[in-house]
């Protein structure tokens, strides 16, 4: 997950990293209260047709969204994560 500014931006980042975005939809919004400031995710769906299989890189980790850690992941992505489910179902 990267912060983005924009779905343009977001989605020439998918094409670049992964390859053409085949499939793109946005997501209902997110939003979480932290102590000092709130959060609004705005996930962006998108279904790219792949060059060469997943890359792996330092600055992101891979989950199966059938099987999310169990500890570990804030409050805001478990969300995202029980959307996406919900949106594959």
């Amino acid at each position: 997950m990267s912060e983005i500014a924009s779905e343009q931006e977001a989605l020439a980042w998918c094409r670049r990293e992964f390859g053409e975005a085949a499939q793109f939809r946005p997501l209902p919004s997110i939003d979480h209260a932290f102590t000092h400031f709130d959060l609004r995710l705005n996930p962006l769906r998108v279904r790219c047709e792949v060059r060469s299989g997943v890359r792996e890189s330092a600055d992101r980790l891979w989950y199966q969204l059938d099987a999310p850690p169990r500890i570990g992941l804030p409050q805001p992505i478990l969300r995202l994560f029980e959307q996406l489910r919900a949106n594959d179902a």
